[in-house]
């Protein structure tokens, strides 16, 4: 079969920084002549995924794998169409944005009337965006606001809700989502999908969290709080807690969405534990906790409403201070 073609540093390096993607041009640019990358893809050391991109196999092993797939995705259309400009949930992806699910789908639009079609997983849509363009790590997309209201479009309202959350809470758009409001009015998205902005809370500290909050609100059961801090009599901290509704006379119900499946090391969940039993020693609160699988049905939201029934719980108008 022969050997496996050198290639060069620089490429690998740029290779790096895409994922492990580049395409003709940037080939082209470090010396890797058609024939070469034939003899890569031949000898199996570079795969080609769409035309003129490869895969090369540098693996970005620090992110997280749901992570770099995603991005792949985005690298995949801009390496694939680079006059383009990612659109919508890839744009948020392109901006480091969490929340978005790992089965979106790459929207593009280019400028003036394009003869692009949807291809290998992207999907051309012949609108203009005008001066909405920017720049994220290399990738050209459509500002973070106009984005936003895209994909409001194209995601789940939990995912939109949790993309949102996240991007106020880092600072990345108007807390007030005045110009993202702007564009889903102009866009016409349905008020269903508009009042969405109003729920949006920079409190939130992860996607699975936004998620469970919207499954509260839609089952009527509106937190009192977030990331309610909670201290002993002697006031020693006890621990925070995602979601919580106040029971009357200092009690609470706190609910703790765990982010992950794996929660951590045997340390964490020692001190989890720890901490959890100091609280429900204290008997003055009650805790429920859940993971990401328990939101795919409606247990959850039935277990928080059996006990704020049974507690009376009534809804109030402003949440008190953490203490």
């Amino acid at each position: 079969m022969g050997r496996v073609p050198e290639v060069p540093r620089g490429l690998l390096a740029v290779a790096r920084e895409q994922l492990g993607l580049v395409n003709v041009s940037q080939c082209e640019a470090h010396g890797v002549t058609d024939h070469r990358r034939r003899r890569l893809v031949a000898l199996g050391g570079w795969k080609r995924l769409a035309h003129g991109v490869y895969d090369t196999g540098q693996a970005d092993l620090s992110r997280h794998p749901l992570d770099a797939a995603r991005r792949r995705k985005v690298w995949l259309g801009q390496l694939a169409r680079p006059r383009g400009a990612i659109l919508g949930a890839g744009a948020l992806v392109a901006a480091g944005v969490a929340g978005v699910p790992a089965d979106f789908v790459v929207e593009m639009a280019f400028p003036g009337r394009s003869h692009y079609r949807s291809r290998a997983g992207i999907k051309v849509r012949q609108i203009e965006v005008g001066p909405h363009v920017t720049m994220f790590g290399g990738i050209r997309a459509v500002t973070l606001d106009l984005a936003l209201a895209q994909a409001a479009g194209s995601l789940a309202r939990g995912e939109w809700l949790a993309c949102a959350d996240n991007a106020v809470r880092r600072g990345l758009v108007d807390p007030e989502l005045g110009e993202v409001r702007h564009h889903m009015k102009r866009l016409r998205m349905p008020q269903a999908l508009r009042d969405l902005a109003n729920l949006v809370d920079s409190r939130a500290e992860s996607p699975i969290e936004s998620r469970a909050r919207l499954r509260c609100i839609d089952a009527g059961l509106v937190p009192d709080d977030l990331q309610r801090e909670v201290f002993d009599g002697a006031g020693r901290f006890l621990g925070r807690y995602d979601l919580a509704w106040r029971l009357g006379k200092d009690r609470w119900l706190l609910v703790e969405i765990d982010s992950s499946e794996f929660h951590g090391t045997d340390e964490q969940l020692h001190h989890d534990a720890t901490r959890q039993n100091r609280l429900i020693a204290s008997g003055d609160h009650l805790i429920l906790r859940y993971r990401r699988r328990h939101l795919r049905h409606d247990a959850m939201v039935r277990e928080i409403e059996a006990v704020l029934k049974r507690e009376r719980w009534t809804p109030r108008d402003t949440p008190p201070p953490s203490g």
